[in-house]
Order: structure tokens, then C-alpha cells, then sequence
């Protein structure tokens, strides 16, 4: 699914569409993520763009995404700047990120030219956010999120309601993953219900056999 920026940009923004990534560079691979939402493979020039990538597909008010959206130039003050993602919400609106490593941040002209990136979309009307890849590629709710989505990617909605039944007519509030397996439920089911938050988990903790679910 090819995402129509140009559509929710204000008249003094423009954006010039970048190359299709297809092959890597020297000593530089790229990741091919399978996009849900988008129908599409999504090219990450970085391993860690892909896990935000999950993160997107997680969140439920995003309906499109897309990496390395274009160079956006500011009518008004001539600027450019090529953010690193871009996502469309299902409320109309789109967000733009950058995504920086934790050694950028620290240094004082770092700071002062996220504040003016900041400042410039503020004024276009336009949101960005960045966000510090470390606070993504090393949480435990990205390894869960990472094996649960592409479990989901092979489960069924109907499967996973089948899921949520079995939660709703235990004695308990809450069902062990295990449970679920013997009493025939696909793992990729399971892993459905929870990614598509049908059921809810702590994703903060180790997910395995001892993990518990709640009907959402």
C-alpha cells in the first residue's frame, strides 16, 4: 500500500519521494519487514527500524506507515529534511519520526537542532516526534511484540476469538498460555488474540507457557 502523503501535507510543504530501497550498500543490509497493515514489504535500511516497524503495527489508531517517506521542504524558510518514518492515524492526521542513537543526544548541537526541527514542524502544523532507538531495539515489550507479530502473521481472527472464548468461560479471570495449548488452541492463534489486543498480557515480563491472559 503506497501511502498518499502529499494529500494531508499543508500548501507550504512539499515532499519529493526517495527511491524504493531494494539492495543494500557496502557493509549496510537491508530488512525487508512484512507489513500487515501495509500489505507490503517495508525496506529498513537499519535491523532496528524494523522493531519500530512492530511497533506500529501494534499501535491500533495507525493505519498506514511507510520508511524513508522523502525530503520534506519548508516553502517559508526553504528548509529540507528527510525524516526517517512516517504514520498515517486513522483520527486523519500523520505523524513523522526521526529515529537517533543513543551518542547523538548528548551533544549540544544535537539538542539544538532537534529543538529547531521541533520548532520548524510546529509551525508548518505538522508533528515529529524522535524517539531513541535503544528505548525500542532493548525493551522487553519489543522482543515479546517481535515473536507474538509474527506468530499473528499466520493466525486468523476467528481463530483468535475461539481464543477469547475459552478465556471467558474459565473459572478465572485470567488463562495460562499453556492452558490454551491443551485445550487445542494453534500458538499462532494465541498469539493473534494478544497482538491484535483482543486479549491483553504484561508485556513488560518474559512471555512463555506460565504467561497469563485477560479477555480485553
Amino acid at each position: 500500500m503506497e501511502l498518499d502523503l502529499k494529500r494531508h501535507l499543508p500548501g507550504t510543504v512539499t515532499i519529493t519521494a526517495r527511491a524504493e530501497l531494494t539492495t543494500g550498500q557496502h557493509h549496510r543490509r537491508i530488512t525487508h519487514f512484512p507489513s500487515n497493515k501495509n500489505k507490503s514489504a517495508v525496506g529498513c535500511t537499519v535491523l532496528q527500524h524494523s522493531d519500530f516497524c512492530i511497533h506500529l503495527e501494534y499501535e491500533p489508531r495507525v493505519t498506514g506507515y511507510c520508511s524513508r517517506p522523502g525530503k520534506i521542504r519548508f516553502e517559508k524558510t526553504n528548509q529540507c529534511y528527510s525524516p526517517d518514518f512516517c504514520a498515517l492515524f486513522d483520527e486523519g492526521h500523520m505523524v513523522f519520526y526521526e529515529l537517533l542513537k543513543p551518542t547523538t543526544v548528548i551533544l549540544q548541537v544535537e539538542k539544538d537542532r532537534q529543538s529547531g526541527l521541533r520548532a520548524l514542524f510546529s509551525e508548518a502544523g505538522l508533528n515529529l516526534e524522535i524517539i531513541m532507538l535503544a528505548s525500542i531495539s532493548q525493551s522487553p515489550k519489543t522482543h515479546n511484540l517481535r515473536h507474538l507479530y509474527h506468530h499473528a502473521l499466520h493466525g486468523t481472527s476467528e481463530g483468535a476469538r475461539r481464543v477469547v472464548a475459552t478465556i471467558n468461560n474459565f473459572d478465572s479471570d485470567e488463562v495460562s498460555v499453556q492452558h490454551l495449548l491443551s485445550s487445542g488452541h494453534p500458538a499462532k492463534d494465541i498469539a493473534y488474540s494478544i497482538f491484535y489486543q483482543m486479549t491483553s498480557v504484561n508485556l513488560s515480563q518474559p512471555f512463555n507457557l506460565d504467561t497469563r491472559l485477560r479477555s480485553s
